[in-house]
């Protein structure tokens, strides 16, 4: 329903200083509803919702979308295949079909707004790592791929097609290396990610 009310916005105004954040005690405090729905009950890592362009898995730029689902607990997005509405996730979870799903928010439901009374949730904490070299994180060799991780706590890393479907995954231990075969993937180019606590880095390959 709508609602015709005073938001009560913190400050608003024109100025550099307004602030269009609710106060305690504002109509919009939970009284939003959630961005989209999940798609079929289930548990894991694999979520279909109606319509996933609400959120990012970080297109190997920035930090990833966490969203709540049924008014869990806040769960990192892996990846995002925006052509069949599927979320994966970074960590198991358990849902109801047509569970709201959000990004997270305080209270028993979002606020109306852009901005979260009290401010935003505060994400997970990841580890800081250190990393020891500039050199590619990946590399081919006839047949195969060798990932090598210079950090000092284990990176795991995807190999993606340009439209973001995932084709393998896997982790390398810290100051380690690892291998797969990609012999039977057509030449083409295609996407590394790699993640290790708040480092994150893309590198493109060519199979030839």
């Amino acid at each position: 329903a709508n609602i015709s009310d005073d938001p009560g916005f913190t400050a608003a105004g024109t100025s550099a200083q307004a602030d269009f954040g609710i106060s305690s005690g504002s109509p919009c405090e939970d009284a939003g509803v959630a961005l989209t729905e999940a798609v079929g009950g289930g548990s894991g890592t694999t979520l279909v919702v109606e319509d996933a362009g609400y959120f990012h898995d970080g297109f190997g730029i920035v930090d990833p979308d966490e969203i709540m689902i049924g008014g869990g607990s806040p769960v990192e997005i892996a990846d995002i295949n925006y052509g069949t509405n599927t979320i994966t996730l970074a960590s198991s979870a358990s849902w109801s079909d047509g569970d709201g799903v959000s990004l997270p928010y305080s209270g028993s439901a979002p606020d109306i707004g852009a901005y979260e009374l009290g401010g935003a949730v505060a994400r997970t904490s990841r580890p800081v790592v250190s990393f020891s070299s500039t050199e590619p994180v990946a590399q081919l060799e006839a047949g195969s791929m060798r990932v090598r991780n210079g950090h000092s706590a284990s990176m795991t890393w995807q190999l993606v097609t340009t439209n973001g479907r995932i084709l393998r995954a896997g982790s390398v231990p810290a100051r380690g290396t690892a291998s797969c075969s990609i012999a039977s993937l057509p030449a083409g180019m295609y996407l590394l990610r790699a993640r290790c606590g708040l480092w994150t880095e893309s590198q493109r390959l060519v199979a030839r």
